[in-house]
């Protein structure tokens, strides 16, 4: 190309999709205290007192509860940063993720 030119480039549309979202459930148990499930839920998932005892509660009482939607990798690190509290602490507490 000869100087001062200027080349164009041919446009390509691309196609960009939203991330696939996940949801984190939260599933009841007979044995951990409720008190240690609303502490899990105010610090990994960052919830309020007040909505971590309501989630803790609707999993009590249904036997599982929604605890937020994320993507994937946000999902997945919440919930083991969760999973090595409650195995520190030899809990049976469960949390599962799935698509939304």
């Amino acid at each position: 190309m000869a100087q001062g030119q200027t080349a164009v480039k041919e446009r390509q549309d691309l196609e960009i999709k939203k991330p696939k979202r996940y949801q984190v459930l939260l599933h009841n148990d007979d044995v951990t205290p409720m008190e240690f499930v609303v502490d899990i839920l105010y610090t990994c998932f960052f919830k309020a007192a007040e909505e971590s005892n309501a989630i803790m509660l609707k999993a009590h009482r249904e036997g599982k509860a929604s605890v937020g939607i994320y993507s994937y990798d946000v999902a997945k690190s919440k919930v083991e940063k969760a999973r090595r509290k409650i195995d520190k602490a030899k809990y049976p507490l469960e949390f599962t993720i799935e698509p939304v």
